[in-house]
Formats: structure tokens, sequence, C-alpha cells
């Protein structure tokens, strides 16, 4: 059985729009995406006969700009035709947003030109889905207008504004790092790697002043939300206390309550402090009996773990430190 992008590439084909399929996430299942022409496009669908969703590049390549409106609220869709006339297709997502189809008439992809209102503009080097495309949250469906209206388009009415919107730029040198942690504080909040896109592309106009191409920030929104669908982003979680592995191996020949002193101790100091005191006073904190810590805390002294800097006397106690 043909899947929907095999089905409906050659239709909008017709009409000037080259197609590719997207998988997972609604990212695009191809590299080069942004690239593909009518022919790339056919031999697409014969190499993706069973892809479900198909997506298309907006602005001057397909000849239409999109006014993604990204909430399900109508009233915010209706302002949204007030302004900018009376589109001749809408595009009910899966999520029961609204896509505005319009003829391209030089607008760029802006991300939430107008402040407060959950609106993007699609234009030049953006991407949507086209219906019928259909994802795990849902189908993509035309609610208003048919495909074959995508040859009666009209412009906007009104554009977008112009103009970076103010903040401190990132210097360059620090960029690459800056949207990757971006987007890992990012992505706990949001509930498709659409949105997280969404945040790195406005974060990349904001801060970054346009430095990084549309398909480096779709690679970058890319690894982070990965890590985020696989427990692997730590951020907003408490972050992690890693242990290599080889330390590891010697707590456990250490014992339990050894193993529970040093988490213990490298949540607290680790990185922070070079010098620490391991108090006869942490017993309640962590567990353990006033005999038991001290037995953990000389076990990890006689496993190199940790090392006394300096020897206590009566009235003061000994400094430890991280064995190197």
């Amino acid at each position: 059985m043909s899947g929907i992008f095999s089905t409906w590439q050659p239709r909008y084909a017709e009409h000037g729009i080259a197609t590719f399929p997207t998988g997972e996430a609604k990212k695009p299942s191809i590299r080069g995406w942004q690239k593909v022409g009518l022919k790339g496009s056919a031999e697409l669908a014969n190499k993706f006969g069973d892809a479900d969703a198909l997506g298309y590049i907006t602005g001057r390549r397909s000849n239409v700009t999109v006014v993604d409106v990204d909430t399900a609220d109508e009233k915010i869709a209706a302002d949204a035709i007030q302004r900018h006339g009376q589109p001749a297709i809408i595009t009910r997502t899966a999520s029961g947003k609204f896509h505005h189809l319009y003829r391209y008439n030089g607008e760029r992809r802006r991300i939430r030109p107008w402040p407060g209102l959950p609106i993007d503009v699609l234009g030049d080097n953006g991407y949507a889905l086209a219906a019928p495309s259909k994802t795990p949250r849902g189908s993509y469906e035309i609610i208003h207008g048919h495909l074959d209206d995508l040859d009666r388009l009209k412009p906007m009415l009104q554009p977008a504004p112009e103009g970076r919107v103010d903040g401190v730029l990132v210097p360059s040198g620090k960029r690459n790092d800056a949207l990757f942690d971006h987007c890992r504080h990012a992505a706990p909040h949001c509930d498709s790697f659409d949105a997280l896109l969404d945040c790195a592309m406005t974060f990349r106009n904001q801060r970054l002043d346009g430095a990084f191409s549309d398909a480096e920030v779709v690679k970058t929104a890319g690894s982070v939300w990965k890590m985020q669908i696989e427990n692997r982003n730590w951020i907003g979680q408490g972050g992690v206390i890693a242990v290599p592995r080889q330390v590891l191996s010697t707590l456990r020949t250490a014992g339990h309550d050894a193993l529970v002193l040093y988490m213990e101790l490298r949540d607290a100091h680790y990185g922070l402090r070079e010098q620490f005191v391991v108090a006869n006073a942490m017993a309640d904190r962590v567990g353990l009996t006033l005999r038991r810590l001290q037995t953990a805390r000389r076990q990890l002294k006689e496993a190199g773990l940790i090392r006394i800097i300096t020897p206590g006397g009566r009235k003061r106690p000994p400094l430890y430190g991280w064995s190197k």
C-alpha cells in the first residue's frame, strides 16, 4: 500500500511544489531537504513509499507563505485573517492549530513577530507540513479551500514587522554553545520537536543575529530533542552526579556506606571546592550512625578516593580533598 507522501507528492508537484517525507516529531526524513526540487521529490516518492507525512519549503521555492497560528484558539486565528486577508487555503494541524496559506511576496521566516501573539510567519527557508500528513498526534486537513487553490493564493495584506527584537547578542566563538544550551533549557517545556525548533529559531534570530543557517539550527534542535525523548537531557531534573566506572568498581569493594558518603560528598563539593570537611555531624544527614560514617570515611581514604590535605588539631577538623 502507498503511503500519504507517495500518493500526494505528484498532486503537489502539479502546482509546482516539491515535497519531501517527514518522520518522527515532524522532522524531515532526509538531508538536504532545503534543496529538493520537483525531480528529486518524485524520486523520493519512490524511495519513501510508506511515509505518511510530507513537508515543503515555504517562501520563494514554493511561492507559498504560511501564517502559522500556533494555538487552537479560533478567535486568534480569525484576528489573523482580519489583519492579513482571507487565505485561499486554511489547514488545521494535527494539534488543532492553523496554517493560513498566502502567495509568497518576499516574506522571510519570522518567529513571533507580533509581541504577545502566538503567530509565526513561514517565508524564505522555513518549512511546513502539508495536508493530509498523518502524525502520532493526528492528521493535517484542509478546512477551507481546496488543493487546486494553490494556484490562486493571494499575498498577505499586512506583512510582519521587520527588525530584530532587542537583546544582547552572543559574541562570536560562543554561539554554538549558547544555541545548544538554550535548546537544552527549553526542551523540557516543549511538547514537540516543532515547538523546540521554534524556540531555537527565535533565539537564533534575536541573540545570534542570524549567524546560523536554518539547517544548522534544525540539526542542533534535533540533537537536543533526541536527548530529551531519550531522557538524557538533565536540565530541569536537578542535574546528575556522574561516577566513572573505575570509581564505581572501587566503591563496590569499599562497601555500601562508603558509596553513600562518596555520593553525598560529590553532590556537595565536586567541582565547587578543592578542600572540604567530612565532619562527624554529617552522620544524621546521610542516614548513618557516627561509627558507620567514620568507617566509610576511612574506607574512602584507603581506597584513594579522598585525601587529607591538612591534618586536624584539637579544635579544628582535618581538611580533605579529592585524590588526583
